[in-house]
């Protein structure tokens, strides 16, 4: 999926059973194994993960189902669904807007 060009992302993803300091740091050791992670902050006082990774490596619905597979999945709250969604959808523009080559070579229309 990557063409060469780095664009660090950081989302920041409210999830289940973050509480202990232990289970931060497993959290933390099995995301870092994704491809494209680059940081994980965790924060068990307000449930949220912070993650910054590249956008042409990875995206939000790989890093929710290492979430799942780790035993933190993502909130599933309305409001937790609804940012998820709108964060997906924003990363699918990003990610077209960045493949897309431009067709004008400088030269006005006839």
């Amino acid at each position: 999926m990557s063409n060469g060009t780095n664009r660090p992302t950081t989302r920041s993803i409210k999830v289940s059973n973050l509480s202990a300091d232990g289970a931060s740091n497993q959290l933390s050791q099995h995301l870092t194994q994704v491809i494209g992670i680059q940081d994980v902050t965790t924060d068990p006082g307000k449930g949220t993960v912070v993650v910054t990774y590249d956008l042409m490596q990875t995206g939000l619905p790989e890093i929710e189902g290492a979430l799942s597979k780790a035993g933190f999945p993502p909130a599933d709250g309305l409001l937790s669904k609804m940012v998820r969604g709108w964060q997906r959808y924003t990363e699918e523009n990003e990610r077209a807007h960045m493949k897309h080559v431009p067709h004008c070579c400088s030269k006005p229309p006839r």
